[in-house]
């Protein structure tokens, strides 16, 4: 193979590898008021996954999340809470309609 085809290969190979390791990510919008401990407690299986947080979004300090930010959590260490969902419409503008029942 020429090295001509190398480089754009090993480009899509590695972009390959990234964005499969981020499709199992969820992405949470930090929220004014949030802390990394906060989001911890609320949406994670357990509060001790914060330092996987940090790490995983390359923040050196805790308190300086901002508002806005957008971080990665792996799916793996998100609380799981199941639900019914019926959709009522498709055509046009989405609406979400909760059920207690």
């Amino acid at each position: 193979m020429t090295s001509r085809f190398r480089r754009p290969l090993l480009f899509l190979c590695l972009w390959s590898l990234a964005s499969a390791a981020f499709a199992e990510d969820w992405m949470y919008t930090v929220q004014p008021g949030d802390t990394v401990w906060d989001i911890s407690h609320n949406q994670l299986k357990d509060w001790r996954y914060w330092d996987d947080i940090l790490k995983r979004n390359k923040i050196r300090n805790a308190a300086t999340i901002r508002p806005g930010t957008k971080i990665a959590i792996p799916l793996y260490i998100v609380r799981e809470e199941t639900s019914e969902v019926r959709v009522d419409n498709v055509v046009g503008e989405v609406g979400v309609v909760f059920s207690l029942a």
